[in-house]
Parts: structure tokens; C-alpha cells; sequence
């Protein structure tokens, strides 16, 4: 017999930072995902849409307890028919929360449900449903645990006379607990991101996307001809939603160009882990925070060419150097790129490498 846990929206109407984790972390008020609500309702949730190439993605905190509605609300709203989660930290860490466990949980061999209760509120978004737990199991390639949710869910319209009929959608899980706040995966949990990340892909199987969307129309002359996860967007989230959320973007999207052969024969004057960190930052705040990430990125891409399996790049300029100073100028002015670092000097008995002065990685 399942068991059922009712988790209320907050008051639909007032400051709409009270739902962030963090009072300092919140996104764009141009770039942001808005909740399907009546006009005059709050569709504030703490959730960035985000593009790169080809690929969308949503980067987002990690829910509250007072927040689970909405997040699913996004879910149901943003995703196609299948939904793909990240979630890159575990719910706490160090003594404190991180993120509230908004999936049900498996005791004892019962199915537990989650009851997503519309607010009781004049400025209710209408939104209900529940979350059952379908499945859960280990993948020890990608270190990662595997939910299977069944979301069913609705949206109630006050002048409507006749209830409107419930969907279903089937949500992957996938909890990744190998990567410490503010610091980067180490040893084997390096290499199982690596099959996260694939995993991830794999999942996000292509769907007709939804008709109400926070993002732009897709670009008809460049949309992919065959069945790809391109047009679903994942949902990536760690606590704030922007350090181990950004990296994971970051690194996804290296990838694929990795993958396609467009990060050979890289110019001695362009850095395109820079340029893909700057792009994150223009669509929210503080995307890969820290230095640590942030050369994360640049040693993954150095050990793929060295050791993967995956297509090799004649890249000589994928790895930078440790950076000369952090400036605290805003993306918009900091220097061109001085990216004049050789793989091979990096990879040299000397340890010597240029410095690129270009970026700052904790500028938060």
C-alpha cells in the first residue's frame, strides 16, 4: 500500500526570493524559468534555462521542502516526455542541507508517493500531481544511484468548467554523490562522471517538446534531422545550481565538440573551456565556481586525449596554465585571451606551463 507525503507550494503571492536556497545565488530576471501560473501569480522558481550549441539544459538549486511542488511543476512543464535529472550533490554535506529529498523513497518494499498540492492561496498556479518511485538501482560505472519516477500531473485553470484530463511522464533520477561542494571529482569518480554524463545522454530520449516552454524557439535551419536528446533539455542541479551544476554543462558540452572533431587545430589565441564558462555566465550567475572546477575542466580534456577511447583531438592547445591573477572585473571586461599554452609543454618532465591571465574562476 503506498504511502503518501503532501508537500505544499509557498504563498503565491510576495517576495519571490524567499523560495532561494541561498540569498545570493538567483537567476537572471532575463533568463530565468517562469512556472506556469494565472496572471498575477508567482512563477518564480530559482532555475536558469541554458544553450550551448545545439543542447539545452536547465540549471537549478536544489529544491527545498517548500519548493518540491514547484520543481516538479518545471518538470512537467519544460521537459518533453521523458525527463532527465542530475543531481550532483548529495542532500547533506558537512552537517548541513544541500537539498531537500524531493523523490520517494523505497522502505521496506512499499511504493512511496509524493502528493503535489496546488496552494490553498487566491493566486494558486493550479498545479497538482504525485511522484511514485517506479525503480531504483546502482550503476557502478557511473557510481551514480538510478531512480525511475512516474510523475502524473495537472494544471487546474479557475474558469474552467471541466477538470482537465492528467499526463504522465517518466523521470530519470540520477544522484551522483562523488563530487564534493565547491571541489572537483577525484580518482575513480572522475572517470564514472565521464560515463555520468554519457548516461545522462542516453536517457534523454527525444520527445515532441511541450508547447508551453521557457525557451526560445529552436532555430528551424539548425534543428537535428534525426531523433536526438537535443531539444529536451536536462535538469542539472548540485545545491545552488551553479558550481558543480556549471562545471557538468561546461564539461557536456566539451565534449560533444570533443566528439565531433571541432576542438582540433585550436587557434593559439582561443581558449574554448574560457569561452564556454563565459557563455554559462551570461545565462547565470557564478556558473563553475572556483579555481578547482575550473581546471578540472582543462585536466579532463587533457586525460581523454591521453588515455580515452573516445575519438582522439589534434588539439595543442586544449590546457591552460595556472592562472597568473584572478581579476575582479565583470566577464564584459576582462582581457582577450591569451591562450598560448601547448599541450605538450603541460605534459613535459619540466612541469612548466604559460600563464594565461584571462580569467577568474572564483569571481562569485
Amino acid at each position: 500500500m503506498a504511502t503518501t507525503r503532501q508537500f505544499m507550494r509557498t504563498h503565491g503571492s510576495g517576495d519571490p526570493t524567499v523560495r532561494n536556497r541561498y540569498a545570493n545565488v538567483e537567476p537572471f530576471t532575463s533568463n530565468r524559468i517562469k512556472l506556469r501560473v494565472l496572471e498575477g501569480g508567482n512563477d518564480y522558481i530559482n532555475a536558469s534555462p541554458i544553450i550551448l550549441g545545439n543542447r539545452r539544459y536547465i540549471s537549478t538549486q536544489g529544491p527545498r521542502e517548500s519548493s518540491v511542488s514547484h520543481f516538479y511543476h518545471m518538470i512537467a512543464n519544460e521537459t518533453s516526455q521523458t525527463a532527465v535529472v542530475v543531481m550532483l550533490t548529495q542532500t547533506h554535506e558537512a552537517g548541513r542541507e544541500k537539498c531537500f529529498p524531493y523523490w520517494p523513497s523505497d522502505q521496506d518494499g512499499q511504493d512511496f508517493e509524493m502528493e503535489l498540492l496546488p496552494d490553498a492561496e487566491d493566486q494558486e498556479d493550479g498545479f497538482e500531481g504525485c511522484v511514485s518511485l517506479v525503480s531504483t538501482h546502482e550503476d557502478m560505472t557511473a557510481k551514480c544511484t538510478v531512480r525511475r519516477l512516474k510523475l502524473k500531473s495537472r494544471t487546474r485553470r479557475k474558469d474552467e468548467i471541466r477538470e482537465p484530463p492528467w499526463s504522465e511522464k517518466e523521470i530519470w533520477h540520477l544522484l551522483f554523490g562523488g563530487w564534493p561542494d565547491f571541489g572537483i571529482p577525484e580518482g575513480d569518480d572522475r572517470q564514472a562522471l565521464m560515463e555520468l554524463i554519457d548516461l545522462s545522454r542516453k536517457l534523454n530520449v527525444f520527445a515532441p517538446p511541450p508547447m508551453y516552454t521557457s525557451f526560445p524557439p529552436f532555430d528551424v535551419n539548425s534543428a537535428p534531422t534525426a531523433l536526438t536528446d537535443e531539444l529536451n533539455p536536462r535538469i542539472v542541479h548540485c545545491s545552488a545550481g551553479v558550481g558543480r551544476s556549471g562545471t557538468f554543462i561546461a564539461l557536456d558540452h566539451l565534449l560533444t565538440l570533443l566528439d565531433a572533431g571541432r576542438l582540433d587545430d585550436i587557434p593559439d589565441n582561443a581558449d574554448p573551456i574560457a569561452d564556454t564558462v563565459d557563455r554559462l555566465r551570461q545565462q547565470r550567475m557564478m556558473m563553475v565556481q572556483g579555481e578547482a572546477q575550473y581546471f578540472f575542466l582543462y585536466d579532463v580534456l587533457r586525460e581523454l586525449r591521453i588515455h580515452s577511447s573516445r575519438k582522439p583531438a589534434k588539439v595543442k592547445h586544449l590546457i591552460p596554465s595556472i592562472l597568473h591573477h584572478f581579476p575582479t572585473q565583470s566577464t564584459r571586461h576582462r582581457r582577450k585571451p591569451q591562450f598560448c599554452t601547448v599541450l605538450d609543454d603541460r605534459l613535459g618532465s619540466t612541469g612548466q606551463v604559460h600563464r594565461n591571465p584571462r580569467y577568474s574562476p572564483s569571481d562569485r
